[in-house]
Order: structure tokens, then sequence, then C-alpha cells
């Protein structure tokens, strides 16, 4: 029984770790590794219930948020596919069950950094010029969008950053710097000034946390790659000299809908409008206001997107959810949901996660792997 056991863990570490990694190759393929991952957790029932047991706080607030999505859901008649990836919380409850250490977190870091290198020389025509597939020549990577991909790249920064401060090795130091680099060019492809706004929040809290000085040298190598090299990220910077003379649409379509947001939860505090209604109200809205921004179904801010959704108790709720995910867990795997959580908060600032499959599903997926009250060192 123990081997049979280990060999369930075993394949259950790899499953999810090939998951993380063909995030950054083909995210179809990483799918089916997610489900394998999920199905071996359901499988290994007896470390699924102790795992439950142990992170009982995080469960009942998971489905005490997915409960009231769910009803609201019900109340405003939603389809389906506007309410499923709010359930990613609930359905990948299973991984508790997968405990990732840090030596493991270190090699999948190396691997996606090649990864991802990989895919990007992969669109590259032979002469370099980068006519990427996507348009207007951003790079989006694996990702249905730039700003996707870009904040999976800030967050696998972070926790380089994060290793890096616990490493003693000059050759895992080279290596890990290596990797900084190389992601930090590929996230200056993606052109997309939401995440690095993410990516400067978490930089401030790391170093006030930490109190290391390794880690106040990277925002200096991170601006340096930026201002120094021709990429998207810094072309699109320069766009924000003519902001006094409002022509950067990209900024004032997000305060559009900032206020719009906020108009509408003032109107329906508790219940929202339903995530349904949310595209047809804001083509009304637009309407009204004779602006011709396209109407979308999310609102670019999270915090703004599911309280508009689902009123104030989903946002509460969800608040509820991030507190226990880092109140839960003990030892230095602590620092590193903390990062992972500060990434997550900082960069639904700019996105909505949860109009993504993709990026709430790797985020939610990474907190859980490293909720174990055990120290992994």
């Amino acid at each position: 029984m123990k081997k049979i056991s280990y060999n369930i863990e075993f394949y259950k570490i790899c499953t999810i770790a090939l998951y993380l990694v063909f995030n950054f190759i083909n995210r179809d393929i990483s799918n089916i590794f997610l489900i394998l991952a999920l199905l071996l957790s359901i499988i290994d029932y007896k470390k699924l219930l102790e795992s439950v047991r142990e992170h009982e706080a995080v469960c009942k607030s998971v489905v005490l948020f997915s409960i009231w999505i769910l009803s609201l859901g019900v109340m405003s008649s939603s389809p389906a596919h506007e309410l499923d990836n709010y359930f990613r919380l609930l359905f990948l409850l299973p991984l508790l069950s997968i405990n990732l250490t840090e030596k493991i977190l270190y090699r999948l870091i190396l691997v996606i950094t090649l990864s991802a290198l990989a895919h990007y020389f992969h669109l590259l025509d032979f002469t370099f010029n980068s006519p990427f597939i996507e348009t207007d020549n951003r790079y989006q990577g694996t990702a249905s969008n730039q700003i996707t991909y870009a904040n999976l790249l800030m967050t696998i920064i972070i926790l380089a950053i994060y290793l890096l401060t616990r490493s003693s090795s000059l050759k895992n130091n080279l290596f890990l710097i290596a990797s900084i680099i190389v992601l930090t060019f590929l996230f200056s492809e993606t052109g997309t000034r939401g995440p690095l706004i993410s990516l400067i929040i978490s930089f401030f809290i790391m170093i006030f946390l930490t109190k290391n000085i390794k880690i106040s040298v990277f925002p200096l190598i991170f601006f340096s790659i930026i201002i120094l090299t021709p990429n998207g990220l810094s072309d699109r910077l320069s766009g924000l000299t003519s902001l006094s003379e409002s022509k950067d649409e990209s900024i004032n379509e997000r305060i559009f809908y900032l206020k719009y947001g906020l108009e509408s939860i003032s109107k329906h505090p508790v219940f929202g409008v339903g995530p349904h209604n949310i595209e047809s109200n804001l083509s009304d809205y637009l309407d009204q206001k004779n602006h011709k921004y396209e109407p979308r179904d999310h609102l670019h801010n999270e915090y703004l997107d599911i309280t508009a959704k689902f009123g104030l108790p989903a946002f509460l709720l969800l608040l509820t959810c991030y507190y226990f995910f880092y109140f839960s867990v003990r030892g230095e795997n602590s620092k590193i949901v903390l990062f992972i959580l500060v990434s997550l908060i900082a960069s639904q600032l700019t996105q909505s996660h949860f109009a993504h499959h993709q990026a709430i599903t790797f985020f939610i997926t990474l907190i859980y792997l490293f909720l174990s009250k055990k120290s992994h060192v």
C-alpha cells in the first residue's frame, strides 16, 4: 500500500509540474495535465481528505464564495459559461493534496524559462524581425491575450527572485539570474503596462517584507532591460508622454470602465447586475455617454468586476479566501504563498482574472500547491 501511495504521489507531482511547464508551451496540453493531476488527487482520496481537514478554513471560505456565485447565477439566470471560471477555486481544491518543494520549484523555473524562450523563438521568422502571429506585433505567448501571459511571467519572475534570496549556491544563483533576465525580456515583449504596475507593487512589497538587499537589485535589472532594449513595452511606455493631451485610448477606456463600474455598484450593491448583463449594460452606457469604446464582458479590474457582477458580498468573500490562503500556511512555504498572493492581488487591479481561464487557474494552482503546513526547505 505504501508503494502504491508513493507512486500516486510521484505521478501527481509529475502531472502538475507538466501542467505548469506547458502553460508556456501549449495551454491546451497544459489543461490535459491539470485534469490528470486532479483525477489522481481524487483517486488518492485518503490524502485528499487529510488535506481538506488540514485546510478546513480555506475549504469553508471557498465553498461559501462558490455558493454565493451559484446562488446569484441562478437568481439572474446567468448561462453556465459566464460562471464556470468563478468555480475554479472550488474545482481545484483537490490540488491541496499535492505539495511542491522549493527544490522542485527551482527546477520548474529553469524548465519554464527554457520552454518560454523556445516558444518565443518558434514564433520568429529567420530574419528575427518579430513578426508575431498576434495583432499589433505584441507578443502574447501561449495566452489568449498579452496581459494574461505577462501576468504568468510576472509570477515566475517573483518566485525566481524569492528563491534567489534563499539560495547560497553560486551555480543556482547564476541560473536564477539568467532566468529572471530571460523572463523579463519576454515580459517586455508583451508590451503590457498593467502587469508592469503589478510587478512594481510586488517589488516594493517584497523588499519591505524581506528586508533583503538582493531583491532591491532586481528592479534595477528589470527596468534596465526595458529601457535599454527595443521592445513592445518601452514603445508603449513612450506613449505615456501624450497623456496630458488625453491621447492614450487604452488608459482612457479603463477610466471609463471604472466610472461605469462604480455607478453600477452604487445602483446594485448587494446582488450586482449578473455576469451576463455587464456587456449589454456597458453598451447602453456607452451610447448614453456617446463614447465609441468597445463594450466588454469584464471591467479590467477584478475587484470592480466581481462586485458589479455579483455584489459586495462576493468581493468580501473573495478577500476572505485570500485571507485564509495565507494565514492557513506555516513554515517557509508561507513566504512563497505570500508572494504568489501579492502578485495575484496586484495583477487583479488591472485585469479581471476570472474572465480568463488560464490566468485564474494558474494562480490558484500555485497557491494550493504550497499551502502545506509543513516546511519544505
